[in-house]
């Protein structure tokens, strides 16, 4: 497979539909499992909210958390989730998975990215969301390149705005932002 290879990228929301969810407890289990197994816990997961997989099951099970799961051709590629709302603004965090590293990450990203931009409310068929905003560790640098690859653009940097609790000190935040319709 090269990394020019298109995917078939979609969304699968972990939500309820008539009392059942569309994810089960063992399926976010294995979501946290696989972040482990990538080495990326204390990257995704670095101000120490999410420790364990409980904890993870729990923040997108019970917390102010809209997760997805992140399909390219019907294989994991990677979780996105939601959170901070405020009117039609919320955080977005990502976490891609070892699997896809390489292949064309930047497309997925796009794709995924844009699926939630253009996510509307089925009672007046208006956006959810006008713009997402991230705040990433200044020093993980390719993170935010990523991003910015994906099409979010650089607001500034918040000092201090981070706590990395395996250094246990806060630490810079760059944050930035996509705007549906303004990339």
């Amino acid at each position: 497979m090269t990394s020019h290879h298109s995917y078939n990228v979609r969304l699968l929301p972990y939500t309820e539909i008539n009392g059942i969810r569309t994810l089960r407890d063992s399926d976010i289990v294995a979501l946290y499992e696989k972040i482990i197994s990538d080495g990326m816990k204390d990257v995704v997961f670095s101000d120490g909210e999410i420790a364990n997989a409980f904890d993870f099951l729990t923040a997108m099970k019970y917390g102010n958390n809209k997760l997805f799961v992140v399909l390219a051709d019907e294989e994991w590629a990677g979780v996105l989730w939601l959170n901070r709302f405020k009117s039609k603004t919320a955080h977005a965090h990502f976490c891609g998975f070892s699997s896809f590293w390489g292949k064309n990450t930047v497309d997925i990203g796009k794709k995924a990215i844009n699926e939630v931009l253009h996510m509307k409310n089925g009672d007046n068929n208006e956006y959810l969301f006008d713009t997402l905003l991230g705040l990433i560790p200044v020093a993980n640098i390719v993170a935010i390149k990523w991003v910015k690859k994906i099409g979010f653009i650089e607001v500034g940097v918040i000092p201090n705005g981070l706590w990395n609790e395996p250094m246990k000190h806060s630490e810079d935040g760059m944050l930035l932002c996509l705007t549906r319709g303004k990339s």
